[in-house]
């Protein structure tokens, strides 16, 4: 025990060191960069901000998903008396070759980035059985970006060892990214999961577990400086427009696999391709233009430790 507390305490200090440090790293946004590289003077007013607000939406989509929440536990609850917790470690693809990855971030992207995480777990009666509460955090390695997150969890149906009868909960997460000095990101989940679980000789439990998480992002620009001829010293503040919602539909499962107290999960998400629309309106003349996500396909997978008393 003494041993999982002082692994955590270490994790912590390591990750909130490194996102103080004011140097920039590969994965911090910078959406100056992403601003400044469509160029006004190949393209007309309308054709720059199309696709300008095309790229913001689409790297927030998938930055989004990056620090979506990973699930890491069956739709069974832990009881009204029981407390979890457990480190866990994640990759997350992206499409490292599109444009708004290329100039929205300091650096050069890679296929697929990595997490670090932990998360807490404690069974309630409020007076409802089957529910529980919990909150943690993700840190995206590589950048001075990191998520707290809480969440509530519902089981609709648990406790049925014996027969051949699922598991079945509903669950929301509330998320925050902080860390970026140019954007705000505030991300809401909600999935309903279906697990059993099952005795091995006697000794290990295998729970497998699968569901449907949607995931909305809302991503708000901060002030920018951007390339202005017009300016006498060659910028001007701006700021990406205001832009609904984005919705990601995503598909999970994963299996937890439990001796004692000692806990190993390994989970795989998959977000399907985005599709959500909005538009942005252009006041100097007067048009709307259609604003849409099309980033593509994302895999997740995640693996952690943990303990459940």
């Amino acid at each position: 025990m003494r041993t999982i507390f002082s692994f955590i305490t270490a994790a912590f200090i390591l990750m909130f060191s490194v996102s103080g440090v004011s140097a920039k790293y590969r994965y911090d946004t910078n959406l100056s960069k992403l601003w400044n590289s469509v160029s006004s003077s190949s393209q007309t007013e309308n054709q720059a901000i199309s696709t300008r607000n095309t790229l913001f939406r689409q790297l927030m989509s998938e930055m989004g998903v990056i620090f979506a929440p990973s699930f890491m536990a069956p739709a069974e609850t832990l009881g009204y008396m029981g407390f979890a917790l457990d480190l866990n470690y994640g990759i997350t693809t992206i499409s490292s070759g599109e444009d708004f990855w290329q100039n929205g971030i300091v650096g050069t992207p890679q296929g697929a980035v990595q997490t670090i995480g932990m998360q807490i777990r404690k069974g309630m009666w409020f007076p409802l059985p089957g529910f529980e509460i919990g909150g943690g955090v993700k840190y995206l390695l590589q950048s001075h970006m990191y998520a707290p997150h809480v969440f509530a969890k519902f089981s609709l149906n648990e406790g049925y060892f014996k027969w051949p009868i699922p598991a079945l909960s509903v669950r929301g997460h509330g998320i925050r990214v902080m860390g970026s000095t140019d954007v705000d990101i505030t991300l809401a989940s909600v999935d309903v999961s279906i697990s059993k679980s099952f005795g091995l000789n006697s000794t290990v439990n295998l729970t497998p577990y699968a569901g449907y998480n949607a995931l909305m992002i809302v991503a708000d620009s901060k002030v920018i400086l951007a390339l202005s001829p017009d300016s006498p010293t060659g910028y001007d503040d701006a700021v990406f427009d205001d832009q609904d919602t984005i919705l990601r539909h995503r598909l999970f499962l994963g299996a937890r696999l439990t001796y004692y107290k000692l806990v190993v999960t390994l989970e795989g998400v998959f977000t399907l391709p985005g599709d959500s629309e909005d538009v942005v309106d252009v006041y100097s003349s007067g048009q709307t233009l259609k604003i849409k996500d099309a980033s593509k396909l994302q895999q997740s997978y995640t693996i952690s430790l943990g303990w459940d008393w």
